[in-house]
């Protein structure tokens, strides 16, 4: 009979903690949301639950006799008290004091007087190393040994190891619900309940005490929690090259000091701190990460940034015609082109000085009549406008024939005088007529003496200048002329030549080379 109770204990001792160790893992959260507990810290935890013992009398807080609930009716308590150290996430190590009280199997015999006082309290002392999973929820094994004395000298002092199941639930950073049964197994098998299982051929020689306990964990200093990102702001538009963009970052509040906060920029440059300044030089699309790092923990968000080239305002680099110079013989087309940066869409605006105006980068304008033209081009876009101005000079039509004098008429003085004869009045009158028609003849006027004529440079002098006076007072621009004096006529003398020496040449130039 006892060995079939024994047997049955056991077999109950099993299930429960079988069925205790499922339901830890069933609780178990996902790793993602766990809390971590303390590390390197002291631990107290008290406990408090019910108490049971699976031995010769198989007795169980819901399947024991009442005839044989000898403890002067306490329920089948359990409590205790341990003192421990938490090593790491997984691992600790503790001493404590457990009292349960236990039916007993057997009434001592100098108790069966009638003066019965059988006390089923039970002192021990426990050293016990518990591994427990990483997580919120923790499910955990406990090995260790232990040391027992009933009151009253009821049972002998009994020792053995002492093993066991739990699930320890994070309530914050300091403090964990404990839920655990502890079973420890007693030498000698009498040394329990009175019964040597042995002497009745029993298998097994030893007895198993349990207590099913809740505690309360608290330890002396906090847990670890690991820093998270919780919000990653980025600029929400498009930013400039060389424009400076702020990040800002926040991370949980109850995380574990110290934290230290990095930022990659994208483009190999880093920085530090909650918030983050940067600009970027070249345009492109870049991906800002921002690290939040404490003691064992690091978390990360990302966000993209694009950088765009900073708007270029409108600029006229040049402007080319195909012709600047030209002569209006018949309506003449001028082709012009304008050479701009600066961002799209851009708008041109001609001004051809003449009263009409055009569109578009390439024009086309036809002068008709001669004259000096200030063309005025402005570019504008968006982000602002240039003008420029190119002249164009229409000049009036020339006879080809203006091309092709090389002399014109010479004037002859009398004998020191600088007075113009009717004659050489005639002479330049027809020189007068030449210039007329052809607008693009200019002439350096250059005066001579003979020699024997007084102050002779000064009077070449006076002869240039008053054929210049002459040219002037019938119509023709001072401007078109030179004048100088170059004394005697080289070559002649008083014989020879002296009448051909007073003179006065005009000696036609292009205009445009005369200036």
């Amino acid at each position: 009979m006892h060995c079939i109770s024994l047997r049955s204990g056991l077999v109950k001792r099993m299930l429960s903690i079988s069925m205790l160790g499922v339901l830890g893992f069933l609780l178990v959260p996902d790793a993602q949301s766990q809390v971590l507990r303390p590390e390197d810290t002291w631990y107290i935890k008290p406990r408090v639950g019910i108490s049971w013992y699976v031995a010769d009398t198989d007795q169980t807080p819901f399947s024991f006799e009442m005839d044989n609930w000898k403890a002067d009716g306490l329920p089948p308590i359990a409590a205790g008290l341990e003192l421990g150290y938490q090593f790491n996430q997984t691992t600790s190590l503790s001493v404590g004091w457990q009292l349960t009280n236990h039916p007993l199997a057997v009434v001592p015999e100098d108790d069966v007087t009638g003066d019965e006082d059988p006390s089923g309290l039970y002192n021990g002392g426990q050293l016990l190393l518990r591994f427990a999973a990483p997580t919120r929820v923790a499910p955990f094994v406990a090995i260790g040994g232990h040391v027992t004395k009933g009151q009253d000298g009821r049972t002998d002092l009994t020792y053995g190891p002492t093993v066991g199941l739990g699930l320890d639930f994070v309530l914050n950073d300091r403090m964990s619900l404990v839920l655990e049964n502890l079973a420890n197994l007693t030498f000698p098998d009498d040394g329990f309940d009175g019964i040597d299982d042995l002497e009745d051929d029993e298998f097994l020689p030893f007895d198993i005490s349990n207590a099913l306990t809740l505690g309360l964990k608290i330890n002396f200093k906090s847990a670890f929690t690991p820093v998270q990102v919780l919000a990653l702001d980025c600029p929400a538009d498009e930013i400039e090259t060389g424009q400076t963009a702020t990040f800002t970052t926040s991370v949980n509040a109850d995380a574990t000091q110290p934290v230290s906060i990095a930022w990659d920029f994208g483009d190999g440059t880093t920085g530090t701190g909650m918030t983050a300044r940067h600009s970027w030089s070249t345009p492109g699309t870049y991906n800002v990460t921002v690290t939040a790092s404490n003691e064992r923990a690091t978390d990360s968000e990302t966000c993209s940034v694009t950088v765009v080239a900073p708007p270029v305002p409108a600029r006229i680099i040049s402007i080319d015609a195909s012709e600047t110079r030209f002569q209006v013989c018949e309506p003449t087309a001028v082709d012009f082109e304008a050479n701009v940066e600066g961002d799209e869409p851009l708008t041109y605006s001609w001004d051809f000085g003449d009263g009409t105006t055009g569109t578009g980068r390439e024009v086309s304008h036809t002068f008709t009549d001669p004259g000096t033209y200030t063309v005025t081009l402005t570019v504008s876009n968006e982000t602002g406008s240039d003008t420029r101005t190119i002249t164009i000079t229409a000049e009036q039509c020339i006879a080809d024939i203006c091309y092709d004098i090389t002399e014109m008429n010479s004037v002859f003085f009398g004998r020191n005088s600088s007075t113009l004869t009717d004659e050489g009045r005639e002479a330049l009158q027809e020189n007068v007529d030449i210039f007329d028609q052809c607008p693009n003849l200019c002439a350096n006027i250059v005066g001579f003496a003979a020699p024997g004529e007084r102050n002779p440079q000064q009077l070449s002098e006076d002869r240039a200048r008053a054929v210049q006076d002459f040219y002037v007072e019938n119509g023709l621009a001072a401007s078109r002329f030179t004048v100088e004096g170059r004394g005697v006529l080289p070559g002649t003398t008083k014989k020879e030549g002296a009448s051909q020496a007073r003179r006065v040449d005009t000696i036609p130039v292009e205009c445009v080379d005369m200036n």
